[in-house]
């Protein structure tokens, strides 16, 4: 219901997203990205090719508006994001990238419902900093362009850099977040998820069929 009732409002006041600042978390990691699963014979040892028990990743934060790319934030090897640190990024980060582009009196910020971000701790911190709130609806990473930007990140990164350490995959996600990540395809994923947005309250609110690239 949540689902159909925040594309309502879209549809009803013909959002164009053009203050909205879209963010999220994002996990990459350089094995088990895939699991082959290549027969049901437990007894093979294929059935456990392209997997990985501990595999080494980068957790990320970034923002993203019609501006262009906003902040990337690399969280701390084995880092937990809670309220504290979740609301330190917000002000070192996020406060700055609004200012210098569409000021705080315009801004529409984006967040899904995890713990960190609707805590009461956070939402003070960001009533404090006047900032506005986008309402969200769970389980609606189409609704959201930041979660096509994720994906065409992780296939790049595979295509073209193939890291082998953890430095290279950290390098490789900042040349994407510098050098491939222009306005113009966020600005694709913008268009994309307004499409989503009627195929969805088509759908009043379930899921839909979403053909991404």
């Amino acid at each position: 219901m949540k689902r159909f009732n925040i594309t309502s409002d879209w549809i009803a006041s013909k959002e164009d997203f053009k203050y909205y600042i879209f963010s999220d978390e994002s996990t990459l990691q350089l094995e088990g990205n895939v699991d082959y699963i290549t027969t049901t014979d437990k007894r093979d040892p294929r059935r456990l090719i392209g997997t990985a028990k501990f595999p080494r990743k980068i957790h990320v934060w970034g923002a993203i508006s019609l501006y262009g790319p906003g902040p990337l934030v690399f969280l701390k090897r084995n880092e937990t994001l809670k309220k504290e640190n979740y609301s330190d990024i917000l002000e070192e980060f996020l406060i700055p990238f609004i200012d210098t582009t569409m000021g705080r009196r315009r801004a529409i910020f984006q967040q899904d419902n995890a713990r960190c971000h609707v805590s009461k701790y956070t939402m003070d911190k960001l009533t404090s900093w006047n900032v506005t709130v986008a309402p969200w609806a769970p389980a609606s990473p189409d609704l959201s362009p930041i979660e096509y930007i994720w994906r065409e990140m992780k296939v790049w990164i595979r295509r073209e850099i193939k890291p082998t350490t953890t430095n290279e995959l950290e390098e490789a996600i900042k040349e994407f977040w510098s050098t491939q990540l222009t306005q113009k395809m966020i600005k694709k994923y913008f268009v994309h998820t307004q499409n989503n947005i009627h195929l969805v309250h088509s759908a009043l609110g379930g899921a839909i069929v979403d053909k991404w690239r």
